[in-house]
């Protein structure tokens, strides 16, 4: 029963074709992983138009910008909360706006650009930060963060999380 892969002696429970179908949707999701992959080093580089589609890499932590749809913002109740994590997924998924209407979709984005980023998952939702400074000790300035260095102690650090609300960021 069941393969000699990656799964080998814990899906001996299952039915064998039950087995089968999580096989497959393992290496259906290693297939995208590599197909993101290739993609997002294509595009490395390229100009980033108004109405694309794109997926925001920390690139220290090489983890994506992610909205959690079920899930409120730590510090803003109305909000919803994004995290950075492993892996692109639907929910890494943004859509660059123009902020004002001089720029239309099809247009490039040039440097100093006002933008707004939506969430391409939730309707509506757009990227923004907190008004509020963060009270996360994890996050207090001049701790090390896995190596990143230390943040200055005047660095005041805010949540980024979700809104129905254009906001604006500078491209």
């Amino acid at each position: 029963r069941g393969s000699g892969g990656k799964f080998a002696g814990r899906l001996d429970h299952l039915p064998p074709e039950n087995v089968q179908e999580v096989e497959r949707l393992v290496q259906e999701v290693t297939t995208e992983r590599q197909q993101n992959a290739y993609e997002a080093n294509r595009l490395m580089g390229t100009q980033v138009g108004y109405g694309q589609v794109v997926q925001l890499l920390h690139v220290k932590s090489n983890k994506y910008l992610t909205v959690r749809p079920k899930e409120v913002a730590d510090q803003e109740s109305d909000c919803q909360k994004v995290v950075v994590q492993e892996g692109g997924s639907h929910e890494a998924w943004w859509t660059v706006e123009p902020r004002y209407k001089i720029q239309h979709t099809g247009e490039p984005v040039r440097y100093l650009d006002s933008i707004s980023i939506a969430s391409d998952k939730l309707q509506g939702q757009r990227l923004r930060c907190s008004l509020m400074p963060t009270q996360d000790p994890a996050l207090e300035p001049g701790r090390d963060q896995e190596g990143w260095g230390h943040a200055p102690k005047s660095l005041s650090l805010h949540e980024v999380n979700a809104k129905p609300e254009k906001t604006t960021w500078k491209f």
